[in-house]
């Protein structure tokens, strides 16, 4: 998955802009590789700020490290390797540990605050998805067909579940939660958090036609796993790009988050533990997607046209409110 970043306007971040404000969500940079291969996102937990203290801060830094740790992996495969670059490999210079790559970051962050956190890494040889995920932002491959290539996800085991009908859910991460609205979390040295070792681990097969849609818990505590999928397959259908998915998806999120009587997620979950709670949950909302494509095809993301490796590749983009 090739992820191109994409902003939409948002007159909440807008606002926010103006008045000098940081948001609390976090993309991994884009520095991280020139194949983009790899993508991250952490959402810092926005009690610090009852603090005093900026609650983007950790999760920023946190993306920063864990941006540089694969970036040393990157380095030391290729080393080893005699300086090669191909990705015919799992142990292949593009491709990293998700969980490797986030003990390393967290080791090297000492921010206030807490956040969690999504790494996932595509193998563009064997179209194998790995991730590592710890608390409530998480991700969905939505099934595109298979496309004959043998499709579908796999969990854990690796094995084939099979293909998926387009546009339906074909894998979902599930949240880590100590208890209701209170997700596992990183934070500094000593503090009473989560762990790395914590987190969830995940190796998925994905198909030409299959689509990645990462987000935090903003976007899947407003938007059904079912329905993140049909927005997803349906911008695609229309011919958009990842680019636009991303914004169909994170500009739904926003309108959910907004209805004070719309069922969703948390509304759901709160009822669930005796809460009388009913609409949206009010967040900053990141989203990120990536297209699943087969080697013989290019895709254009922003604009532009991009060159696809033998195996599976792909485009993508992401989109924060």
């Amino acid at each position: 998955m090739d992820f191109e970043i994409f902003f939409p306007p948002s007159e909440r971040t807008n606002e926010r802009r103006r008045k000098g404000e940081e948001t609390k969500t976090h993309l991994f940079p884009q520095k991280l590789s020139t194949k983009k291969l790899r993508k991250g996102v952490a959402d810092g937990v926005g009690g610090w700020g009852e603090l005093g203290i900026d609650a983007g801060e950790y999760a920023r830094s946190l993306m920063l490290n864990c941006r540089d740790a694969a970036a040393s992996a990157t380095a030391e495969a290729r080393k080893k390797r005699g300086g090669a670059k191909g990705d015919d490999t799992k142990s292949s210079p593009l491709f990293v540990d998700p969980k490797a790559v986030l003990t390393v970051g967290h080791s090297r962050t000492t921010a206030q605050g807490s956040a969690t956190a999504c790494l996932l890494s595509l193998n563009p040889r064997t179209g194998e998805l790995a991730a590592a995920n710890l608390g409530d932002s998480g991700f969905v491959v939505v099934g595109g067909g298979g496309g004959g290539g043998g499709g579908g996800s796999s969990h854990g085991d690796g094995k084939n579940s099979g293909s998926e009908v387009e546009g339906r859910v074909a894998f979902k991460s599930p949240q880590q939660q100590h208890g209701f609205n209170f997700p596992f979390q990183l934070g500094a040295a000593g503090s009473a958090s989560d762990s790395p070792a914590d987190a969830e681990e995940f190796l998925l097969r994905t198909s030409p036609g299959d689509v990645v849609v990462v987000g935090t818990d903003g976007l899947f505590d407003n938007v059904f796993a079912e329905e993140v999928a049909r927005l997803a397959a349906l911008s695609k259908a229309r011919g958009a790009g990842p680019s636009e998915a991303a914004e169909a998806v994170a500009a739904f999120a926003r309108r959910r988050a907004a209805d004070q009587q719309a069922a969703t997620p948390f509304a759901v979950a709160a009822q669930a533990m005796g809460y009388n709670y009913r609409g949206g949950k009010m967040d900053d909302i990141t989203v990120v997607v990536g297209f699943i494509e087969d080697s013989s095809s290019s895709a254009a993301a922003g604009g532009k046209e991009k060159g696809r490796k033998k195996g599976g590749g792909g485009t993508g983009a992401a989109a924060r409110l």
